[in-house]
């Protein structure tokens, strides 16, 4: 017992130096045990099969939820259940939906990722108004930050081609669908016929058919139906954003800006809030519709 004291007593500060080293080595084990585990902050939270908001439910798990990320993919989590409970299940969560500090409630919307394309920007004005200075690429920026802002509010997670007055080339849009593997793509366009004031109205176009890009047309087609301009409806449209889009991918043509009619709406706040209404709830309507009862 004695030489246990005396090497303690002789070796105090390297056994301090080793405590505190071998205290500092467990925690942040501990840490790095813990680092994957997180806590759900909504209610309703949907355990999916697969990484995408209209795949089958495994599970739905309350807020306060822990959940152990076993890996991810696509900004979503591969989870399961971090407690005593016998549900083992294993799937996949929204990584921006399982942690959102403003979003009370899971929908199939919040676990949505749109992009929203706004057209032309920067060198390639789009068509022009019949004043001569007012662009497509400005009208068709200012209805994609409305819509923005409207499906943040409802949780989805929005990916915009651009958000400033630059340029992108139509073959990197469909590239950033790929990348950021979208639910949906919307293209905003104002159209502009060959003669001043002989067209009005609003399309929509798709081009795919087997990937519920004329599905998602549709039901976009029904809420712009309350616009003030005439809808000419769906219709095909071979446009290379869409052409090279293997997400769902639709093209809107919100009025003719080279009819001073249709421009005297497209200008109007008022007009594009219409939009970005309309494109919010047709939005909601479809995943509420498709997930589970038609997954694709």
């Amino acid at each position: 017992m004695s030489k246990i004291k005396h090497y303690i007593l002789n070796n105090k500060i390297g056994l301090a130096i080793t405590f505190v080293i071998l205290t500092i080595f467990i925690v942040i084990l501990i840490l790095l045990l813990r680092i994957n585990v997180i806590v759900n902050q909504v209610d309703d939270l949907q355990i999916r099969q697969s990484p995408q908001p209209t795949a089958k439910s495994l599970a739905k798990v309350p807020k306060g939820t822990k959940l152990i990320v076993l890996d991810n993919k696509s900004a979503w989590y591969k989870v399961r259940r971090d407690d005593k409970n016998d549900d083992q299940t294993v799937g996949w969560v929204a990584s921006w939906v399982v942690q959102s500090k403003h979003l009370k409630r899971s929908t199939p919307l919040s676990e949505a990722t749109i992009q929203l394309d706004a057209g032309h920007g920067g060198s390639d004005s789009g068509a022009i108004a019949n004043n001569g200075k007012s662009f497509e690429k400005t009208y068709t920026l200012k209805t994609v930050k409305r819509v923005q802002k409207l499906l943040e509010q409802r949780g989805a997670r929005v990916v915009l081609t651009r958000d400033d007055d630059h340029f992108v080339s139509l073959a990197q849009r469909p590239e950033i669908s790929r990348k950021q593997n979208v639910d949906v793509f919307i293209s905003f366009h104002f159209d502009s016929s060959d003669e001043a004031n002989t067209a009005s109205g609003i399309t929509q176009y798709y081009y795919h058919k087997q990937n519920h890009s004329k599905i998602i047309a549709q039901y976009l087609s029904k809420r712009l139906n309350k616009l003030p301009l005439k809808n000419r409806g769906v219709d095909f449209g071979n446009f290379q954003v869409l052409r090279d889009n293997q997400q769902p991918a639709v093209l809107l043509e919100n009025g003719y800006i080279n009819n001073d009619k249709d421009f005297r709406y497209i200008r109007r706040v008022s007009y594009q809030q219409q939009i970005a209404n309309n494109v919010t709830a047709a939005l909601n309507d479809y995943f509420n519709h498709t997930v589970e009862t038609n997954p694709r």
